[in-house]
């Protein structure tokens, strides 16, 4: 049985289950709720003495941050075409109340919060419960503004003709965001972060595509992940997509997790996404302007 404690993010005081799981790793098994506030921003405080980062990430930076959106849907500014933004969101302190359940949220749309779903009720500071929604980060913003996609070296930043690992994240210092393990398409397995840990848990993965996602998971496979050790939380998936509206869509009923892997354009990266049927530990098809969870493990 995993052994968990209580982090206490430094930054802000935020307390998160960890456990150390079969994979070896020590894992966050809440999702990350950090906000990224203008104080934060103006005075440095994001920076390599509490963050995952190697200089502070600020308003001088190339990418700098973005203030967290807080409270009711809000999506001013917010572009479907511009990959350098760096925006998250928190949409208020809610759990999902059956973790089991798939029956979907309606889309909740701009000037809601969360309260609209009958499946969510507010956390109330209950230190036990896992299933807190937590923040949506943009991909820049949950790899800190070190993913920028319009620096072209050839071999990380921008079109690459491999997948690349931003270097930082959003994630408290020491710790890190998982890595998706592509290679030009290929899954390697003893590399993908969530694969080497489900496996563990007795998981098999029988076909897998040319973009690493795992296909023919059944109904109690999709189900495990919400149970313990890992808590995975359907929190739904920030929709800013061209073409599309703007909205948090299938809550209570999709997980979404950022890797740190790039794919090889500069609107695309790598996440983990479960549904109750599939489990895609490397889904290519993830818009960086979407706004997703984040889990940390420790390096």
């Amino acid at each position: 049985n995993p052994v968990s404690k209580q982090l206490v993010d430094t930054r802000d005081g935020k307390k998160y289950w960890v456990s150390k799981l079969a994979d070896g790793n020590c894992w966050m098994v809440q999702n990350l709720a950090y906000d990224i506030t203008e104080e934060r921003i103006n005075s440095g405080a994001i920076n390599p003495t509490n963050t995952d980062v190697t200089e502070t990430w600020g308003k001088d930076s190339q990418y700098p941050p973005m203030a967290t959106k807080t409270g009711a849907l809000n999506f001013d500014g917010v572009s479907t075409t511009d990959f350098n933004q760096t925006y998250s969101w928190n949409v208020g302190e809610y759990v999902i109340t059956n973790p089991d359940s798939t029956e979907s949220c309606a889309d909740i749309t701009a000037g809601q919060t969360p309260a609209v779903c009958s499946y969510l009720a507010s956390w109330n500071n209950n230190q036990d419960s896992h299933y807190l929604l937590g923040n949506y980060y943009q991909w820049n913003a949950a790899t800190a503004g070190t993913g920028g996609p319009n620096v072209s070296t050839g071999t990380n930043h921008g079109n690459s003709a491999t997948p690349w690992n931003a270097p930082g994240s959003i994630c408290p210092k020491n710790w890190q965001l998982p890595e998706s393990g592509m290679n030009n398409s290929i899954l390697e397995s003893s590399k993908n972060t969530f694969y080497r840990l489900f496996t563990q848990y007795g998981y098999t993965f029988p076909t897998v595509d040319v973009f690493g996602r795992m296909v023919g998971a059944n109904d109690q496979e999709g189900f495990f992940v919400t149970q313990a050790p890992w808590y995975a939380t359907r929190s739904g998936n920030m929709l800013v997509y061209k073409d599309l509206n703007k909205n948090l869509y299938s809550v209570n009923k999709v997980i979404y997790y950022w890797n740190k892997t790039a794919f090889t354009n500069h609107e695309n990266s790598y996440a983990f996404h479960s549904n109750p049927l599939e489990i895609y530990p490397s889904d290519e098809h993830a818009e960086r302007t979407t706004g997703k969870n984040v889990r940390c493990l420790a390096k």
